[in-house]
């Protein structure tokens, strides 16, 4: 079994190697939309490596572009349960967003969309 100085380590030494090739990324944010992909991959129903391989990575850019704008999100829907004031971090944003989005585009590119567009339009 691996020890926690081991884990915090490697956590360490992979943000810093990962934050050589996005220059101007918080490490914040790049650490919150690395722990979203690694999220969703773990928890995806694919058995191909290289395709979760490639979902990885589109997580992780998912996360990166879209920290703030969730960390918004998060934000206005924690003001509607009473929760005055809370500021949600763009690093918890990336997180939620790379953890979140893939999953939904998946499922979203599932749908017969044959039989859900009469339904929305009223046609059925």
């Amino acid at each position: 079994m691996t020890e926690p100085t081991t884990l915090t380590t490697a956590s360490v030494i992979s943000i810093a190697a990962l934050s050589v090739f996005f220059p101007g990324i918080n490490e914040a944010i790049l650490l919150g939309a690395l722990c979203g992909s690694v999220v969703f991959v773990m928890s995806s129903q694919e058995t191909k490596i290289l395709y979760k391989l490639f979902l990885m990575l589109v997580s992780l850019f998912c996360g990166l572009w879209g920290a703030h704008g969730f960390s918004q999100l998060l934000s206005k829907a924690l003001d509607l349960i009473k929760l005055n004031e809370v500021v949600i971090s763009p690093a918890i944003g990336a997180l939620f967003c790379s953890a979140i989005v893939v999953h939904v585009l998946l499922y979203l590119a599932r749908i017969n969309w044959a039989k859900v567009l009469p339904l929305i339009k009223g046609d059925a």
